[in-house]
């Protein structure tokens, strides 16, 4: 904002003293931007790192629906008795009731099949949703992380400027202070 030390040590006190008032309120809203800047960040963050969680948690879940499908289907398949498979069992069964008993086992089995694709199907809906969810999260962290960045120079700038501002102040000599004492005084006394 000054350039150089001497052009502001030329400037009159009076001046320096409403730069440094403007600069400060500057810097005091620049850190107050960042500082809200800083905790929707951390609110972000939180919400990337929940959706991850739940988004493993469904993943595990979707594997296990899948392996459990996958093991009753070979039982299914293999048979339980481990000597036919279940639709020649069907074929050779001796009575009706052994039959129907075969019957009734395989469709439980298609229904419990059927159940597990069904859980699968929604388990892999619900980790898609939550894939795009945590991309979108991740994407509006990384926005909030550059917003945050971009505050974090503004509220640097605005300190360096009123360092700048300070270190001329302090560069004042006895006299320019003794004059700016007088204009105080003679203004106070109007």
């Amino acid at each position: 904002m000054f350039g150089d030390a001497s052009a502001a040590g030329d400037a009159p006190v009076s001046e320096l003293l409403a730069r440094m008032r403007d600069l400060y309120r500057r810097a005091e809203a620049a850190g107050e931007t960042h500082g809200a800047v800083e905790q929707k960040v951390s609110e972000r963050r939180g919400k990337v790192d929940r959706l991850q969680r739940e988004l493993a948690g469904v993943r595990v879940r979707l594997a296990e629906a899948r392996d459990e499908a996958g093991r009753l289907a070979r039982q299914h398949y293999r048979g339980s008795s481990g000597v036919l498979p279940p639709s020649l069992r069907l074929l050779f069964g001796r009575d009706e009731r052994e039959v129907r008993t075969l019957l009734e086992h395989g469709r439980a089995v298609e229904r419990v099949l059927g159940d597990r694709a069904a859980a699968a199907a929604r388990l892999s809906a619900e980790e898609r949703r939550l894939d795009r969810l945590a991309t979108r999260a991740r994407g509006a962290l990384d926005r909030q992380l550059t917003l945050a960045a971009d505050s974090g120079r503004r509220r640097d700038a605005a300190g360096r400027r009123l360092a700048e501002v300070e270190r001329a102040l302090a560069s004042l000599g006895d006299g320019e202070l003794a004059a700016l004492r007088r204009a105080e005084a003679a203004r106070r006394g109007r």
